[in-house]
């Protein structure tokens, strides 16, 4: 055994007043203070010798630093901060201002993580946290790397920053999210205005507890939320009297049935790729919701003359209007006559539609005379130069993309220059077009920022070479995209001046190439299955009757006037929707 002298002491040729450190750490933190048999040694004295301790034995109190002022070194230590000059900076003799500044800076996970460091961190971290008021976790948890984000780690989050969020991101990290996430989002986030819920599995019920938790909602996105059906959307409409932008891609099952709702101030509507739209929704949204500015419809392949003119007639409030691949059934000169009445409308999606033509551009042209941006992308059956005619009597257009427009030759592009204030223009794909109509577009738009010719097979390095004489004196730059065309790489450089740069990028798509499409024997009206769509129409698979069933029955639509719908509409009640249900509170959504 030890002997009882050598317990509590250390025996020494003399004595010391300083305690021996278990470890490493303290041993460092304790390098600073000097002893006497330090000194000793550094004059050349025997060193001292250290008797061993026991692992549960306590320091020698006499005279001895206590372990708190050994912690405390250590963690001072560890906040040292040296720099260029060997000046030493304490973290913690940082403001709280500075240093939630400086923590402000971190991810969602490190400012977790620092919570632990001690108590003024956690402090600090919750102010941070309560004064969060927007949250992404773009980059933040990832499923490839077995990190997704879960509903416990999201409602953990949301206990702290809850109150005070106003815009909420979950549409990077939706995988491992369904309804439960958004009753965490209801319980814990009264304020928020503005959420993005793409690919979280939500439900009707879902939606029910959103819209009563959350009723200062403003934007609200539901890209790929497949199982929401109609009554959850049409509650959130209610409930929701702010609501101002609504995006509901990838809805297939989407058929417009929700809007009959009073008082709705939808401004922005995205309905991209809703294949189950009817007509009988169609008329709901042109009349309950005339405030809207923004309205996509891409890929509605259900749309109808009767339908068109119906939306264009009662929405003339429209800036922003996306008809992509949804005018199958609609004539040519129903899409001029319908759409040259919004007389405020500045973009114009028409691409990949082939019932676009000269007649519908000539309309379009003389009643829309705001539009900014026009894409008429692969309407290559009716466009040809005379269409560029109509386009060129535009004053304000800046935008154009007119690629695979396979008609479209030197003629038009010279008719299209005349405008002479284009500042981008897009023509991919068009193999009629030569150097000569490039150097017309480069000379007369003097304004011109970006021309994409790329797989314009005709265009060659001449068209370079003129396009660096003419933009010699301009102020700007011009970017000449010229990928898959004739132009030689050797032959291609860039202006000594600065003012022109080539492209070399090939961004023409090959399948809208004549020779692709030829060898395809592609045909639009195969694309379309008219018997199937008959039989969705009769068996109306793209909408829950029960939801409707005191609807009224279908009425001829196409011998409705606007203003007759409106009023018909109007005297159409949903006894079983009514707000009745919101008095007995949310135990039944909740």
């Amino acid at each position: 055994e030890q002997p009882e002298t050598s317990r509590n002491q250390v025996q020494t040729e003399q004595d010391i007043d300083q305690p021996v450190a278990r470890c490493t750490r303290q041993r460092k933190a304790l390098a600073g203070t000097s002893c006497p048999s330090e000194k000793a040694g550094a004059e050349g004295t025997e060193t001292q010798k250290v008797a061993p301790l026991s692992a549960d034995e306590p320091l020698a109190s006499t005279s001895a630093t206590p372990a708190s002022e050994v912690m405390k070194a250590d963690s001072k230590e560890a906040s040292l901060y040296v720099d260029g000059n060997g000046d030493k900076y304490y973290m913690d003799n940082l403001p709280d201002d500075v240093l939630l500044m400086v923590l402000g800076l971190l991810d969602i996970k490190t400012r977790i993580l620092i919570e632990r460091v001690c108590q003024r961190w956690r402090a600090l971290a919750r102010r941070l946290w309560k004064a969060q008021d927007k949250l992404s976790f773009t980059g933040v948890f990832s499923i490839s790397q077995g990190k997704p984000l879960t509903v416990n780690i999201l409602r953990a989050i949301l206990q702290r920053c809850g109150r005070s969020l106003r815009r909420l991101d979950l549409a990077t990290a939706s995988h491992m999210l369904d309804h439960k996430a958004v009753k965490a989002i209801g319980m814990r986030c009264p304020n928020l205005e503005h959420l993005d819920a793409s690919g979280v599995q939500l439900t009707n019920s879902s939606i029910h507890q959103l819209a009563n938790r959350c009723p200062k909602l403003k934007s609200v996105l539901l890209r790929d939320c497949c199982d929401v059906r109609e009554k959850g959307l049409k509650r959130l409409l209610r409930r929701c009297k702010s609501l101002e932008r609504l995006d509901l891609t990838d809805m297939y099952e989407f058929s417009g049935e929700c809007f009959n709702v009073e008082g709705l101030q939808l401004r922005h509507l995205a309905l991209r790729d809703c294949s189950g739209l009817t007509t009988k929704g169609i008329c709901r949204m042109a009349t309950m919701c005339s405030a809207l500015t923004h309205l996509v419809l891409h890929e509605c392949f259900k749309i109808l003359d009767v339908d068109l003119l119906v939306l264009c007639k009662n929405l003339t409030a429209l800036r922003i209007l996306g008809l992509s691949r949804s005018l199958f059934h609609v004539t040519s000169k129903c899409v001029g006559d319908a759409v040259a009445h919004l007389r405020h409308l500045e973009e114009l999606d028409l691409s990949h539609n082939r019932t676009v033509s000269d007649v519908s551009m000539a309309t379009i042209s003389s009643g829309c005379r705001k539009l900014r941006c026009l894409d008429l992308t692969n309407c290559e059956n009716g466009i040809t130069d005379a269409a560029m005619v109509h386009v060129a009597k535009l004053p304000e257009l800046r935008h154009l993309k007119i690629s695979y427009v396979l008609k479209l030759t030197d003629a038009g592009i010279s008719s299209l220059s005349c405008q002479g204030h284009l500042l981008t223009v897009e023509a991919r794909g068009c193999t009629l077009l030569t150097d000569r109509g490039v150097l017309a577009l480069v000379e007369l738009c003097r304004d011109l920022l970006l021309l994409d010719l790329s797989g314009c097979v005709e265009v060659t390095s001449e068209a370079v070479f003129g396009s660096v004489a003419i933009v010699a004196e301009r102020s700007h730059l011009l970017t000449l995209v010229l990928g898959g065309t004739a132009a030689e790489e050797s032959d291609v450089s860039v202006d000594g001046k600065g003012k022109l740069k080539v492209d070399l990028s090939n961004y023409c798509m090959e399948i809208y190439a004549p020779g692709e499409m030829s060898d395809m024997d592609f045909d639009y009206d195969d694309y379309w299955d008219q018997e199937l769509y008959d039989y969705e129409v009769d068996h109306q698979l793209f909408w829950d009757s029960s939801d409707y069933e005191d609807d009224v029955d279908m009425v001829p639509w196409a011998v409705m006037l606007p203003d007759e719908l409106g009023d018909f509409l109007e005297n159409i009640t949903d006894d079983d929707d009514s707000d009745e249900d919101f008095a007995q509170g949310e135990e039944g959504y909740l």
